[in-house]
């Protein structure tokens, strides 16, 4: 065959061919360098995102364990950095990677009744409502009021920080006159249970007008002065307690102590600055109960904030002149745990417990337990001793280690065991069983989706107990108890609550079984035993 050497057309052509492929062939290469270091899988875009509060409130501890290289978002684990740089060492770039996802990766329809309730707009409701009672004077008050619910005893609660007040003699004294409008809304404050809430206080330790005394006391000691750093003025924390003793109440108490000192630190005064900053205001703080109560059980969860003990008001320091501020918190029963108590109410989280729970347990230095697959389950019983016992419990107990050989069970008696040793015991049970009392509130540190057996007095349906499993995810069963008999006194917060034998040992198995196969636990619950 004769063979022709191409034409000068026909060369060119091919070079035009050969460049073109070349040119596709290295655009090819570079972009897939490019995406080399991408995540697998598609990346979703959406233009939804989720809004996030505002101020120093909007970030937790748990945020600042995530580190800078781990962002996270308000609903969810932590999401891929916002840029991914390649490997190609050839040709390094940076491919930009948005963290916005499709709105269905974010949170389910929101419940406003229960958002408004035990979720962080509870904060937000009292801190974007306050007002100035009274500073026409060097003294200045200023009230922080929020809307309750429907099933509150209140329309609205109130708490109070006052600015620049003298102590003489041990009562409180401000320079500054309430006006006759101001004095009346005043008296409108509720009272609430035991005598408690802001109006009580302000009316047995205050003292407010124009005495040139007080005003010379207070410019002579810069009492207040918006010259003072913030971290030289002093704050003292007065609080009437009901109690003291009783853990529901108690709790219920330091709770909204807490949350008093958050809104404080999300609302903006005048000037746009927090009224409360934790690492500049604690230097010089002291909590001031204004009951005559013993100190009780529970006293050390009120020195969180403080770098002062916690003392009586009977008991203040003789050479106290004065505090730079003194805040008034919202007093124990405006809790919104404690709203609603008679009724079932369908909540399933709550953000203010969660942050509860957490400050508790850390203040204390309670570790979180750890459980496999092979240890076995833990049942602790209440063991009340003055009211509402359980009659026969020594029985059922002896009936409950036989039928379930590999279960522990464990009687808690709250009077004979101090608070710290509780919470260690409630931290390591799977199951708690009692009669309706204060010593179910420790269910709200335990883990979650754990299960609570309550025995109730006849015809007593008080939900609070029921309520509050829910919020934690905990498995509730209840029983009520027999009618008491004709020659027997007291109301429902005396007498035993008697429950029979088989009823007992049927809502106890029920409450084990629920466990079986709970976190890292792994047994058969198909036969009596359970772990058998």
């Amino acid at each position: 065959m004769l063979l022709t050497r191409p034409s000068t057309k026909h060369r060119t052509k091919s070079y035009i061919i050969l460049a073109a492929t070349l040119t596709a062939l290295f655009l090819y290469v570079q972009i897939r360098s490019s995406h080399s270091a991408a995540p697998a899988g598609p990346h979703l875009h959406s233009t939804w995102s989720k809004p996030t509060p505002e101020g120093p409130y909007a970030r937790t501890q748990a945020d600042d364990a995530l580190g800078n290289d781990s962002p996270r978002t308000s609903y969810g684990p932590a999401l891929p950095a916002d840029s991914t740089s390649t490997a190609n060492s050839d040709t390094p770039t940076s491919t930009e990677i948005s963290n916005v996802f499709p709105a269905d990766y974010g949170p389910g329809p929101r419940n406003n009744f229960c958002e408004d309730r035990y979720g962080a707009d509870f904060l937000r409701r009292y801190a974007s409502n306050h007002t100035e009672f009274c500073s026409d004077g060097l003294s200045s008050l200023q009230c922080f009021y929020g809307k309750r619910g429907e099933y509150a005893p209140h329309p609205f609660d109130y708490f109070c920080v006052a600015q620049g007040v003298a102590v003489t003699d041990g009562k409180m004294q401000m320079s500054c006159q309430l006006s006759e409008e101001k004095k009346a809304e005043i008296e409108s404050f509720p009272e609430y249970m035991y005598w408690t809430g802001v109006r009580k206080i302000l009316d047995g330790h205050f003292e407010m007008g124009n005495d040139q005394s007080v005003k010379s006391k207070l410019q002579s000691l810069q009492c207040g002065s918006k010259d003072k750093r913030r971290s030289e003025k002093s704050t003292a924390v007065l609080f009437m307690r009901d109690t003291g003793a009783n853990m529901w109440h108690s709790l219920m108490e330091v709770m909204v102590y807490y949350m008093s000192l958050d809104i404080l630190s999300i609302a903006r005064d005048e000037n746009g600055e927090p009224y409360f900053v934790e690492k500049e205001d604690t230097n010089d703080m002291q909590v001031i109960w204004t009951d005559d109560v013993a100190p009780g059980p529970y006293s050390d969860l009120w020195s969180l904030y403080s770098s002062k003990p916690t003392i009586h008001i009977n008991d203040v320091d003789p050479e106290t002149s004065c505090f730079d501020r003194v805040i008034i918190p919202l007093p124990g029963h405006t809790n919104p745990l404690w709203e609603g108590d008679w009724h079932t109410l369908d909540c399933t989280n709550s953000t203010l417990l969660d942050a509860f729970r957490r400050r508790v347990l850390r203040h204390l230095h309670i570790d979180e337990p750890e459980k496999s697959e092979d240890d076995q389950l833990v049942v602790t019983i209440l063991n009340r001793r003055k009211t509402r016992q359980l009659p026969g419990l020594e029985h059922f107990l002896d009936l409950l280690q036989k039928k379930y050989p590999k279960v522990t069970f464990q009687l808690l008696d709250l009077s004979a065991t101090s608070f710290v040793d509780s919470l260690s015991i409630y931290r390591d049970t799977d199951v708690l069983v009692g009669t309706h009392g204060a010593g179910l509130t420790g269910q709200m540190f335990m883990p979650d989706r754990k299960s609570v057996v309550e025995f109730l007095p006849p015809k007593f349906w008080h939900r609070g107990f029921r309520n509050l499993a829910s919020l934690m995810g905990h498995r509730y069963f209840s029983l009520h108890g027999a009618e008491a008999p004709e020659d027997e006194e007291g109301d429902w917060r005396r007498p035993p609550v008697r429950i029979d034998e088989k009823r007992f040992m049927r809502v106890v198995d029920m409450a084990i079984k629920a466990q079986a196969n709970i976190g890292r636990l792994n047994h058969d619950a198909d036969v009596d035993g359970v772990l058998d």
